[in-house]
């Protein structure tokens, strides 16, 4: 199992990736793993980065806002 923050890794990491690498990380079918990018894209987690139809690459804002919020010290 991955702690919270190897998981947040692997998923800006994964979801940085076209259907194609998304199959081969994953071990998934590629129709799998191009139905659950058009799945995310659909509900407005990532969308798609250029105009390309094939090697088309994903960007997750929200998920790259929050990593790059400063961190909050408590004391």
């Amino acid at each position: 199992m991955f702690s919270p923050l190897q998981g947040a890794r692997l998923l800006v990491f994964i979801l940085a990736q076209n259907g194609n690498k998304v199959r081969h990380s994953l071990g998934v079918a590629f129709a799998t793993a191009d139905r659950a990018i058009r799945r995310l894209v659909e509900e407005g987690i990532v969308t798609p980065v250029g105009d390309a139809r094939r090697g088309r690459v994903y960007c997750a804002k929200e998920i790259l806002a929050i990593l790059e919020e400063p961190a909050k010290l408590t004391p």
